[in-house]
């Protein structure tokens, strides 16, 4: 089993969480978005946006916790 893949779209998802949170805060601080601005339509898309991509994250990071646990009970001696 190939992980890299799995590790790929891991950080990617949780690299997009970490900057769109930094770039909504950002524009949440200078004013740009404001709840009057977007909505509860707005602010419920951004929710379902940040959910996917905690399950995307969740979803790719099982391949790689049972990779890690496999690999973690060969012997030492055997490596």
């Amino acid at each position: 089993m190939n992980s890299k893949p799995y590790l790929v779209v891991f950080v990617s998802a949780f690299g997009l969480i970490i900057i769109s949170a930094v770039i909504g805060n950002i524009f949440e601080s200078e004013g740009v978005i404001t709840v009057e601005n977007i909505g509860l339509k707005g602010i419920e898309s951004v929710m379902h946006l940040y959910f996917l991509l905690f399950i995307i994250m969740v979803f790719s990071l099982v391949p790689l916790v049972i990779r890690i646990f496999i690999y973690l009970q060969i012997p030492l001696n055997k490596l």
